[in-house]
């Protein structure tokens, strides 16, 4: 302020001493005064934008400085309730492992119990049909030991019997022939002796002869008689030898046929029984068969239930992780919009700096204008403003300011490998600085900034992946930093194992950039084979809103 009122004062002498130099002396005065009182207003307003201007330097240190606490206190928490979400999830895992163990121990020991029921079951079934099978066996033989005794000793009464019979028609023969022999004999006799009688009856006495004759006819029809009785006596024996030789066989063909049912029963009895041992076998299969299945299914629900409570437990852990993820995306959500309130203030800020930079000049180029016009090339006025170069430097400053931090505005072309050989309208796309990598949380928030490692490592590649840009060839990135105002840019596309790692460009923020009826504009388009971008003064992006940012991406930057 002093060096202001100093150079007011030496311009309003100088103006003043100036006046005697007008052609008429006394009608100059009133217009060097008018002049000296512009200048004097013009160099009070310049000093008024110097003081608004360290003004806004100092809210806007004090705005950045808000942001970057604000910042720290939400990285604090987000990494505080990580940590929690992760002691919690392994806690939960440790329980639920603990469970699993002990639920397949108690699993294993009721099928080990099972088993061995089913075992002892199986055991003594076995040995009850051994045993059943033993005494059907025993009772077998003896049935069949005492059918033998008695097939033995009925044929032994059979042969003894034919024997028997045998002989008693030998003997019948022997004396039926004896007999027939005797009655030949007899005969023989008789006619010898009545030849002989009738001989002598001849010789000695004729009558009685015939008398002789008729008693020897009689006699030998008698005999006859006898004969044919005894004949019919033989036969009658014969025929009655033959009927008990007929009935004989009938009998013994009624006891073969007995021992065919018999031996036919026992053979129905043993496959009866085999039968039943194979049914019986058959149930037994099919009883430890059913047991077996009723285990499996136990256990298989018993499997499905662990597998359920743990899927409960997953999805429990899942909203649990969703809960605190909404957390940190709120918790980041209000910590960016409150450094987008802070890079609003300090864009407004800063846009309110430059106006009165711009004034200031305008202030100091009217104030020089007009000492010009009135005085020429007097030395007198020339040099009280030259007394003012902290001015014309501060303006410069403003104008020719390198921008650190950028809105990069990326469109990705196609992959040609691997996942994105067979689609080529999809990327996840990650914007890498050195060891710093982004991941775009939309156009109208700050890009999330993480390491290399943590960009490109398997739990964000197999997670989020590209964050608000997953599966999309156009992106914005906000508040990148720029660093020094000059970096090495390297797009990535997102693969499962082998990412596509894009050419590396040295980029700084587009000067040329602009917002003009609400469109954005910058002629600094940085193209490459794989990727085409606008790196946007971040002032200029706020300026512009995530609106005009979306609708570049589809607009004539995108061809």
């Amino acid at each position: 302020m002093r060096a202001s009122s100093l150079v007011l004062s030496v311009s309003i002498a100088a103006i003043s001493g100036l006046g005697g130099f007008a052609p008429a002396g006394v009608a100059a005065e009133p217009v060097a005064n008018a002049a000296a009182h512009q200048i004097a207003e013009k160099f009070a307003a310049a000093s008024a934008t110097t003081t608004a201007s360290k003004a806004a330097d100092a809210a806007q240190v004090k705005a950045t400085a808000e942001a970057d606490e604000a910042r720290r206190k939400a990285l604090a928490a987000k990494k505080k309730a990580e940590a929690a979400r992760l002691a919690a999830k392994k806690r939960e895992q440790d329980a639920a492992l603990k469970q699993r163990k002990a639920d397949e121990a108690d699993m294993l020991e009721r099928a080990k119990l099972e088993a061995a029921e089913r075992e002892a079951e199986y055991k003594r079934a076995e040995a009850e049909l051994i045993k059943a099978e033993e005494a059907e066996a025993a009772r077998n033989a003896e049935a069949e030991a005492a059918k033998t005794a008695m097939a033995l000793e009925e044929q032994r009464a059979r042969d003894a019997k034919d024997a028997a019979d045998e002989a008693e028609a030998k003997r019948r023969v022997a004396l039926k022939r004896q007999e027939e022999e005797q009655a030949r004999q007899r005969e023989a006799d008789a006619a010898i002796a009545a030849e002989k009688a009738a001989a002598e009856l001849k010789a000695a006495d004729a009558p009685k002869a015939d008398e002789a004759k008729q008693a020897l006819v009689a006699e030998a029809a008698a005999r006859e008689a006898a004969r044919l009785e005894a004949d019919a006596k033989a036969n009658a024996a014969l025929a009655a030898a033959a009927d008990k030789a007929a009935a004989d066989k009938a009998e013994n063909d009624r006891l073969a046929a007995l021992e065919a049912q018999r031996e036919a029963e026992t053979l129905r009895l043993a496959e009866k029984l085999r039968e039943a041992r194979r049914l019986k076998a058959a149930e037994l299969e099919a009883a430890d068969k059913k047991a077996k299945e009723e285990a499996a299914l136990a256990a298989t629900a018993a499997a499905e239930q662990a597998a359920k409570v743990e899927a409960a437990k997953v999805e429990a852990a899942k909203v649990e992780a969703a809960k605190v993820e909404a957390a940190k995306v709120e918790a980041a959500k209000v910590e960016a919009a409150k450094v987008e309130a802070a890079r609003v203030e300090a864009a407004k800020v800063e846009a309110a700096r430059i106006e009165l930079a711009k004034r200031e000049r305008e202030a100091a180029d009217a104030a020089g204008q007009l000492s010009a016009k009135k005085v020429g090339t007097a030395v007198a006025v020339a040099a009280p403003v030259a007394l003012m170069p902290g001015k014309a430097a501060t303006t410069g400053a403003a104008r020719g300011v390198i921008a650190t931090r950028a809105s990069v505005l990326l469109i990705m072309e196609p992959g040609t490998y691997g996942i994105r050989r067979f689609n080529k309208t999809q990327a996840d796309p990650v914007l890498c600085l050195g060891e710093t990598c982004y991941v775009s949380m939309g156009p109208d928030v700050p890009a999330k900034a993480m390491s290399k490692g943590q960009a490109l490592g398997a739990g964000n590649t197999l997670g989020p992946r590209a964050w608000a840009c997953r599966m999309k060839l156009a992106c914005v990135f906000r508040d990148v930093d720029l660093r020094t105002g000059r970096a090495e840019l390297m797009p990535v596309d997102l693969h499962i194992l082998r990412h596509d790692r894009r050419e590396v460009t040295t980029v700084s923020a587009d000067s040329s950039c602009s917002v003009t009826n609400g469109a954005l504009a910058c002629d600094g388009t940085l193209r490459s084979a794989t990727y085409r971008a606008w790196i946007v003064p971040e002032p200029v992006a706020v300026q512009a809103g995530a609106e005009a940012l979306t609708a570049a991406l589809a607009g004539d930057f995108a061809k």
